[in-house]
């Protein structure tokens, strides 16, 4: 994930301890599992399975907008989705 960010902190605990996701690692990381099962059962059963890949990645890229950036706590889990940078605690 992305580095730790500064401005961020934790709505549920307060911690500063958070991680950052972007649009584009969302992407990456939702795509990944569903692209090579994709992959594999074209090679393994039938070649129209190949055709799902541009709409897992068009589907991803359009969730990725509505929800990145991803904030995570690292130490209560807790998980914000479209979060902002909180100014209040310079």
């Amino acid at each position: 994930m992305a580095d730790t960010s500064a401005g961020f902190t934790c709505n549920s605990c307060g911690s500063r301890n958070v991680v950052l996701m972007t649009k584009w690692r969302y992407v990456f990381f939702m795509s990944s599992l569903p692209l090579v099962t994709a992959v594999l059962l074209g090679f393994l059963f039938h070649s129209v399975f190949y055709l799902f890949t541009p709409g897992i990645i068009l589907m991803n890229i359009i969730l990725a907008g509505k929800k990145a950036p991803v904030k995570i706590c690292k130490d209560c889990k807790q998980m914000e989705y479209r979060a902002r940078p909180d100014l209040s605690h310079n």
